[in-house]
Order: structure tokens, then sequence, then C-alpha cells
């Protein structure tokens, strides 16, 4: 004889209370209220020492909005901390989408956070504003890098 506690009566309990079609539609309605809301993608640009601005009016209920900030931390896969330039206050879990990159004016310090030199800082020589494009040219070795505005973001050191 099975033990009380054992998976199948828990599904026998289940198959009474249900009855097969009711299971059915009320599963379908769960994935379409799954489908509404935006799953949150793991961080892939975001990193330590650049400067960002909030894009979200519902981070910290829309106190942020349009601010720009530092990223303090990466402190999951998923979630990173931003200290706001306005008042020095630490905003935690904060996800990509509520944020976007924030560039330096030509001479300023610059981090690639997208592409095959990610994580490599130079120096912005250019912006070509009606483009989207600047020039980079590297710390390390001086070589020049052409890319998109979402492709860097001002670095800020410690």
């Amino acid at each position: 004889a099975l033990p009380k506690d054992h998976p199948a009566f828990q599904t026998t309990k289940k198959n009474r209370s249900g009855g097969g079609g009711s299971n059915s539609s009320s599963s379908f309605k769960n994935k379409n209220k799954k489908k509404k809301q935006k799953a949150v993608k793991p961080v892939t640009w975001v990193r330590p020492n650049i400067r960002v601005r909030v894009v979200s009016k519902t981070l910290e209920g829309g106190r942020y909005y349009s601010q720009k900030g530092v990223v303090y931390d990466v402190a999951s896969m998923y979630t990173f901390s931003v200290v706001m330039l306005k008042d020095q206050k630490l905003v935690e879990g904060v996800i990509e989408r509520n944020v976007e990159t924030a560039l330096p004016k030509a001479g300023g310090k610059a981090m690639v956070v997208l592409g095959p030199h990610k994580g490599r800082v130079g120096t912005l020589l250019e912006r070509n504003s009606k483009l989207g494009k600047c020039l980079l040219q590297f710390d390390d070795d001086l070589q020049t890098f052409k890319c998109a505005f979402e492709e860097i973001a001002e670095y800020v050191p410690n």
C-alpha cells in the first residue's frame, strides 16, 4: 500500500476537482497572462563605472525619469545598482530595459559595451548625431574604432 502523501494521491485529487476540460482552459488563460508580462532578460551590456540615463517612468515611481546615474554594481545576472547623480542615492534592482547608455562629449572617456571590443576604454574623438555614429580611440593601443551610439557609454573611473 502507498502512503497517503504519495504523488499518486495528489494527482487523483486534482483530477477529481477540475474535470479535464476546465483545467485546459485555465492553463490557456495562465499562458496568456504570462505573455502580457515582459520577461526580465539577463544583463548583456551593463558594466560597472558607466554612465546611464533612466528611460523608465516606473522605476522608483518615475522619480528618476530622464536622470543620469553611474552603474555601481552588477548584482546578479538580471539586476544592477545605480548611484543617481542628482541626489547620490543608490537605486538597487534596476534592469537593462530601464536605462540607456549616456555618451560623453568629444574628448571624454568611453567604454565599449557591445561587440568584439566590449570592455575596452578609450577617448571619444567624434560624435555624429545625424548618423548616430562616433569615433573612439582606445587607450591601450591607440587604435581607432567607428561604432554606433548604442555600443558605447561614458566611462566614469573610480
